[in-house]
């Protein structure tokens, strides 16, 4: 074909194909002639109108469908799992909270039972103090005491060795006087020499 042809639409659906040449000799004939070139029906063009319409119909209603049986249940699923998700995170996040808070707690307990343990040490340090303390002054006082008892018995005793040998150098004395004399003494006579004696032995202590 010479000319070039475009597709027009009328209301019965053919198709005429019209010439945008003006100059076109076989274009200048029909129209001469008041016949148009050429009519394309969409059975033509191997275009099915009813089953055309059946195909747009039944898109249609699988859209309606798919949106009432399965967009619907499919938009509840999904509903369902980011309520889960949501759940799920504050679930999460109220463990967390709760892990962190037993963490804190924890740390609390064990600087409460350190503080607790290092006051019991400082106490039962001061109480070993106290009574290392109690028990040196106890045994000083108890060595000062034995001290004191040995001076007093070493003094009695010192006493009593004077006394016993005062009384025997008295004996002694009295027993030479007598035999020097020749003649025995009497009880004021011996009175009068121990007296003597022992207060002679006392001047020369």
């Amino acid at each position: 074909m010479d000319c070039d042809l475009r597709l027009g639409r009328r209301s019965d659906l053919a198709v005429r194909l019209t010439c945008e040449r003006p100059r076109c000799r076989e274009c200048r004939l029909s129209s001469r002639a008041g016949a148009p070139l050429k009519e394309v029906t969409l059975a033509a063009l191997g275009i099915n109108l009813p089953f055309l319409i059946a195909q747009i119909v039944n898109f249609v209603v699988l859209l309606v469908l798919l949106r009432m049986f399965l967009y619907g249940p499919l938009m509840n699923m999904l509903a369902q799992r980011r309520e889960r998700i949501r759940e799920s995170l504050n679930a999460a996040e109220a463990a967390r909270a709760e892990v962190q808070s037993a963490n804190q707690r924890v740390e609390e307990e064990v600087a409460q039972a350190r503080r607790e343990g290092q006051e019991i040490i400082a106490r039962a340090r001061e109480a070993a103090e106290r009574q290392a303390t109690e028990i040196v002054a106890e045994a000083r006082r108890q060595a000062q005491a034995e001290a004191a008892r040995m001076r007093e018995e070493i003094a009695a005793e010192r006493q009593q060795m004077a006394s016993e040998l005062r009384e025997q150098v008295a004996q002694l004395s009295l027993a030479i006087a007598q035999k020097v004399i020749g003649r025995a003494l009497s009880t004021a006579d011996q009175r009068d020499l121990i007296g003597q004696f022992i207060v002679e032995a006392g001047d020369l202590k």
